[in-house]
């Protein structure tokens, strides 16, 4: 079994976790030292020292309960803000909702005129493998507060409209 503290600590905190019999944990800890030869030890003792001293179990029903605020405050001006030919996921969990543009539009240039009004997107493109993701936009609401998600959502509601006015 693997996970990651990035979802349950803290977003920033890119260090994994892994259970498995002694045996199989040889090898992958023979694996991860050809790999990279060195971790990072100071985010393994935050982590190691949190655990240690605060009830974990805790810290995931908070971080879960806002994250779920933050989501259903994004899905609902998503559906009251972005123009029709927009779809969208509505995640059960997680930390992001994907859009899914019109035909012809792009996210790279969805992505650029974003950031001309100060919203931060995540074009779908380096999530694909095979090439595609240009019509598709990642957005985060967990590590954001509400006030910042509501105008982000506002000045996004306002490039689409933009965007899709000129590729129509």
């Amino acid at each position: 079994m693997t996970g990651s503290f990035s979802k349950v600590l803290a977003p920033g905190l890119r260090l994994g976790w892994c259970v498995a019999p002694p045996g199989v944990m040889h090898h992958l800890v023979t694996a991860k030292q050809a790999s990279d030869l060195h971790s990072n030890v100071f985010a393994q003792q935050v982590a190691a020292r949190y655990l240690a001293t605060a009830p974990i179990d805790e810290h995931v029903a908070r971080i879960t309960a806002v994250y779920r605020r933050h989501r259903d405050l994004m899905l609902g001006l998503a559906s009251d803000l972005f123009p029709e030919e927009v779809s969208w996921t509505r995640p059960d969990g997680g930390m992001f909702i994907w859009l899914t543009l019109p035909s012809g539009c792009s996210s790279m240039r969805l992505f650029e005129t974003a950031l001309e009004s100060n919203v931060a997107i995540l074009p779908g493109l380096p999530f694909y493998t095979d090439g595609g993701g240009d019509e598709t936009v990642r957005l985060n609401f967990s590590n954001v507060n509400v006030t910042s998600l509501e105008e982000g959502m506002h000045r996004l509601a306002r490039v689409l409209a933009e965007e899709l006015g000129a590729t129509s």
